[in-house]
């Protein structure tokens, strides 16, 4: 369910999504109740996308880490 990014043929450039679909790593381990090294471990492992702004700031969209969330489930066995 990742939504392919809006780029500008033209001029080469990557359209981010709107800021208020972005959050901080920290902001974003307390919404959705997982530790921030689990996500860390994610993105590093290039199984959570992630946008890095800088040499340091990442930024993570809703979107993203709800798709992510989504491919860990692991559903109960029927007996």
């Amino acid at each position: 369910m990742n939504t392919p990014l809006i780029t500008n043929p033209v001029a080469g450039q990557v359209k981010l999504p709107p800021r208020s679909r972005l959050n901080t790593p920290k902001k974003t381990a307390e919404i959705y109740g997982v530790s921030l090294r689990a996500l860390k471990r994610a993105w590093a492992d290039r199984r959570l996308r992630y946008y890095k702004i800088g040499h340091r700031s990442i930024l993570l969209d809703t979107r993203d880490v709800e798709d992510f969330l989504s491919r860990c489930r692991v559903d109960a066995l029927r007996v």
